[in-house]
């Protein structure tokens, strides 16, 4: 966890607010370094429980989770590195309410102690790439295809990353292909969850399809007689792109209260346009969603979001970079005792970088955040001020550390024409050292 102020030092002393482990990595093919590694991974560790886990406390509970994790890892390279083959296999022991337990009432007495659970993981992966340089139409054309297969356990969980997402199965197939400025992806992926199927849960699967095409015009111009780069058309390097996100959820085994059927459908269409220019950049992109939910628990949703941002970069010491965004959401299809409502949230924003000298730099951050609903439940502005100060005192270089010291500020003002009690104001300043070391060994 992140220390604050000098009371904790470095914050390792800490025995219940601590990972440690040990990561040993092999390249056994001394010829070839770079055809297979092997890592071995081992690790424990405590911290305080995650809010939303299974077996967390409330507000006050003072509950400490523990856990050890280890792994192995074999990832290489065959065929003038045209396949890769990985592979991982983890296992977790983790105790959601730590060794000691919990006080669920805070009376000082440990009223629940959980069993320890145990889980494992593991994924798999194999990419092929047939053509790297294959030559059509005088240009190069590559193309590369993989399969996936990942499985994280129900209880899989790693004191090193407590909010990863764990009870899931995939299966994933993938394609690429590059050719004259244009790159198309394709992905097709079934995943379920309840993988220990659980008797009293139900189980679902979610299909995905992930398509991407991007097209970059090959630029054609040449240096002139002097050898200088004729400056680009009035509209710069163009870059455009379209994706399209498809998901559909089904319940394949009943339980609880989940009968089997269709659950969930969500369509993501987003289309994106950058120009570059030798000193500055612009960019445009529109996003459209649409979620329908089939059992009438949550309200169906369709989004729109509208974004254009650009960076300058005015003489040797100053950039700027300008973004505005509009986003609206708008709900229908209520369950019973939920009232639908559209959602407009506009968002302008403006970062500044200077360089006063090549130790000293500053950074500015403005930011402008307005959501009103149809139902009055919000209608609040926010602004948003950073700042900071950095001044590099020495290079890392060989046995010498680096050493940067930092003043860092940051307001926050919000004006809710709601609940007064919801407005406030407030800052934070912070002088900071920061000391990084690249020994040579």
């Amino acid at each position: 966890q992140d220390v604050v102020g000098a009371q904790e030092g470095f914050g390792v002393g800490d025995s219940e607010n601590r990972t440690d482990g040990l990561v040993i990595t092999s390249r056994p093919i001394s010829s070839r370094r770079d055809a297979l590694a092997v890592s071995v991974t081992a690790l424990s560790g405590e911290g305080p429980a995650v809010a939303g886990a299974t077996g967390t406390g409330t507000a006050g509970d003072s509950t400490v989770a523990a856990g050890r994790a280890a792994s192995i890892v074999a990832d290489g390279n065959l065929l003038d590195r045209r396949m890769r083959l990985r592979g991982e296999y983890a296992v977790t022991r983790y105790d959601f309410d730590g060794s000691r337990g919990r006080d669920t009432d805070l009376n000082g007495t440990i009223d629940v102690n959980q069993a320890a659970e145990k889980d494992k993981a593991y994924a798999a992966l194999v990419t092929w790439t047939p053509w790297t340089n294959k030559m059509v139409n005088n240009k190069p054309l590559a193309w590369n295809m993989g399969v996936e297969n990942k499985r994280l356990g129900t209880f899989f969980k790693s004191p090193a990353n407590p909010l990863g997402v764990a009870d899931r199965e995939l299966v994933r197939a993938f394609t690429g292909v590059n050719h004259a400025g244009f790159d198309a992806q394709l992905s097709l992926g079934r995943e379920t969850d309840n993988v220990n199927d659980i008797a009293l849960l139900p189980q679902t699967a979610s299909l995905q399809t992930v398509m991407s095409l991007s097209f970059t015009p090959q630029s054609s111009q040449v240096p002139g007689p002097d050898g200088k780069t004729p400056p680009p058309p009035w509209y710069g390097q163009p870059t455009f792109n379209a994706t399209m996100i498809l998901l559909d959820q089904d319940v394949d085994k009943a339980g609880s209260t989940l009968s089997v059927g269709p659950l969930n459908e969500t369509r993501n269409t987003s289309l994106t346009a950058t120009f570059t220019y030798p000193t500055w950049s612009w960019s445009l992109s529109h996003t459209r969603g649409e979620n329908t939910n089939f059992i009438n628990t949550a309200v169906d949703t369709q989004n729109r979001m509208t974004q254009a941002n650009a960076n300058f970069r005015v003489g040797e010491k100053l950039t700027l970079g300008p973004t505005v965004q509009y986003n609206q959401i708008k709900e229908s299809g209520a369950p019973t005792g939920i009232t639908a409502k559209d959602t407009d949230t506009t968002t302008a924003g403006l970062n500044l970088g200077y360089v006063f000298t090549p130790k000293l730099n500053g950074n500015l951050g403005l930011n402008l955040n307005k959501v009103k609903t149809t139902d009055n439940s919000q209608h609040a502005t926010t602004h948003d001020v950073t700042g900071s100060l950095n001044w590099n005192l020495s290079q890392a270089q060989g046995a010498r550390p680096g050493v940067t010291v930092s003043l860092e500020g940051q307001v926050h003002d919000v004006e809710d024409r709601i609940s007064t009690a919801s407005t406030i104001n407030n800052y934070q300043v912070f002088l900071k050292v920061s000391v990084s070391w690249l020994p040579v060994l």
